[in-house]
């Protein structure tokens, strides 16, 4: 997936999106790795940095400037609140997590596989951001 050919712009994102780049809790060859991507895009987001997060309805899991999976999102809701196999962050108040399931695969093939290099600027850091929100 590294070879990706097409780079998604801001005028992709038709419904509300969060693109998360996953850099602490994931690497692929985990053991169950299904499970540990989904938790690891799923949980842990400061509202505090990104009040629109919890107004997103799709997830992008980003690795390495690329969408390897996609999420649709079922409800946000406080950060520890629901069970997780791999626990990876105690939180607190101002975070939250999402449930849902891996995305019809419609929306899928909309991102999977794709390049997310051209919405940051150089030197942006950012874990989460968030597109198609009016």
């Amino acid at each position: 997936m590294k070879n990706a050919t097409e780079i998604l712009t801001k005028e992709d994102f038709s419904q509300p999106t969060a693109i998360i780049r996953l850099t602490k809790y994931y690497r692929p060859g985990l053991e169950n790795e299904r499970v540990a991507l989904y938790e690891a895009t799923r949980a842990h987001w400061s509202i505090k940095k990104d009040h629109n997060i919890t107004k997103t309805k799709v997830a992008l899991s980003v690795h390495e400037g690329i969408v390897i999976e996609v999420y649709e999102i079922a409800a946000w809701v406080p950060a520890n609140s629901t069970m997780m196999v791999y626990r990876m962050d105690k939180g607190n108040s101002d975070r939250v997590e999402f449930v849902g399931d891996v995305a019809k695969e419609s929306i899928r093939k909309k991102f999977l596989g794709k390049s997310v290099a051209g919405l940051y600027l150089h030197g942006d850091i950012r874990p989460v951001a968030c597109f198609g929100i009016k």
